[in-house]
């Protein structure tokens, strides 16, 4: 049942238009709280292996709920000195009350609400999927599933695009500067989606060819064991993600793309080794999609896109230019920030670049920080950022133990998870992928699949070998995989 809940989940986060709409948080909510319920003592064990990143979980989540709970004058005054002006600003009428008047440190109450939700669909999410890949093979069908949901919702995306690129989701026009690219308004949003499911998937693939395909001889035996291993599917399913990712023309996920590859390349060279006529011909597949893919995407807008990089930079929203003007906003706002959710209130005061948007005939404002860590350095302050560093502090050490640990060939998996938020994590000095409700659900589940232990060893509290379940040798898992 937790694992029908926790697809359910996956799939719900992607079709409720990727959780853009306020009214999808509660629905998205119920369904992470069913995942984890339906399980609750697994889901709430808490290893210790990795307790620091679940304190830090419940540390984000409550100092986000902070911001929303209603303090006395004075001590807003204290802790958010200039959120008053900004307020005043906004409304356009000074603010008036007497001193005992009680206000959030939020300057957006809803919004706020709203990311506390998104935060809090993430954090079951991790718990949930942690809970159902500690039973044996979850991870793996996991993966399996996501690279042919992935590979459906792209191709639905690349039809929908081609014939209207201002529906979302084939269902609601999106009207003024957005990009909408499947139940993504954003299309850097919607490429770190699919960056994030190819990584995972590739390393599903990997060690599916490992377990079915390393101990034979001869490269005829090799080929006919690659074609008859059920594998093809999967890497016809990671092609096809991979072209539409291509499609959409995000240059911060291309980023990202090359330093998930970098990553998993720096994290598997010591079972290379072992592995070498599988490495070639992973390479020579490489290639071969590479020419395929070359001849079916947009070269030309390509180069327009990397052109652009260049050739930018006195463009008023430029993204260097937004990271200056939201610096001060960072200043002022250095203990609790603005709330989460509320950079695009706050931006209204700091900004100060003038952008004219000719097909809207007005003028436009900065809707996001286009750098995550800076959005949560302005929206969280201090409060939010010591909870999130110590959470991805622990995040690597954790993985890095949990990937030395494991001997079988739910390594691959696990690098492939590990590939996945590297590259979403360098995506996000450029974008903020991880606000949509969609995006932080996968990211969550990768985060279980790096670091979830067998079920033994979670109700046992053991330290030892946290990331094993499988056994060392290729010939005794061929049933575990498939």
């Amino acid at each position: 049942m937790q694992r029908a809940f926790l697809a359910a989940l996956v799939a719900g986060s992607y079709g409720l238009y990727a959780g853009a709409l306020p009214w999808t948080t509660l629905p998205l909510l119920v369904l992470a709280a069913l995942a984890v319920l339906s399980d609750y003592h697994l889901a709430f064990a808490w290893p210790r292996s990795s307790r620091l990143l679940d304190l830090a979980c419940v540390m984000a989540l409550a100092a986000i709920a902070l911001q929303l709970i209603p303090l006395p004058r004075p001590v807003v005054d204290l802790l958010s000195p200039h959120a008053d002006l900004v307020r005043s600003t906004i409304m356009l009428t000074p603010f008036v009350g007497e001193r005992s008047i009680l206000v959030p440190l939020t300057l957006d109450w809803m919004r706020t609400l709203n990311a506390l939700g998104t935060l809090a669909i993430a954090v079951l999410a991790f718990w949930a999927a942690r809970a159902v890949f500690s039973a044996g093979g979850g991870a793996r069908r996991y993966c399996r599933l996501l690279a042919l949901f992935g590979a459906l919702v792209a191709v639905i995306a690349a039809v929908q695009r081609a014939v209207d690129p201002s529906l979302l989701l084939g269902s609601i026009r999106v009207e003024g500067d957005a990009s909408p690219f499947g139940a993504f308004v954003n299309r850097n949003h919607f490429a770190g989606w699919l960056l994030m499911a190819v990584s995972a998937s590739m390393g599903y693939l990997v060690a599916h060819f490992r377990i079915h395909v390393a101990g034979q001889r001869g490269w005829r035996r090799y080929i006919r064991e690659v074609l008859n291993s059920g594998g093809l599917l999967t890497g016809a399913c990671v092609f096809v993600m991979v072209a539409v990712l291509l499609l959409t023309l995000s240059r911060s996920a291309v980023a990202g793309a090359g330093a998930a590859s970098l990553a998993a390349w720096l994290m598997a060279r010591r079972r290379l080794d072992f592995e070498q006529r599988g490495a070639l011909l992973l390479v020579a597949l490489a290639g071969v999609v590479l020419i395929v893919v070359a001849g079916s995407i947009d070269l030309d807008g390509w180069a327009e896109r990397f052109e652009r990089t260049f050739t930018e930079a006195s463009r008023p929203d430029n993204r260097l230019i937004i990271w200056r003007e939201t610096l001060p906003m960072i200043r002022d706002f250095w203990l609790t920030g603005v709330g989460a959710g509320a950079y695009g209130i706050a931006i209204l005061l700091y900004q100060q670049s003038r952008i004219w948007i000719p097909h809207l005939g007005g003028w436009s404002y900065f809707n996001q920080a286009h750098s995550h860590y800076l959005q949560i350095a302005a929206e969280g302050g201090l409060l939010l950022l010591v909870p999130a560093a110590a959470g991805l502090a622990a995040l690597v050490i954790q993985g890095r133990r949990a990937l030395e640990a494991d001997r079988g060939e739910m390594f691959w998996v696990r690098v492939g998870a590990a590939a996945g938020l590297v590259g979403i994590a360098v995506q996000s000095a450029w974008d903020t992928p991880l606000v949509m409700p969609a995006n932080a659900v996968l990211c969550a589940t990768l985060m279980a699949a790096l670091l979830h232990q067998r079920t033994s060893q979670v109700r046992s509290g053991s330290r030892e070998d946290p990331g094993v379940d499988q056994p060392d040798s290729w010939a005794e898992n061929q049933d575990a995989i498939e």
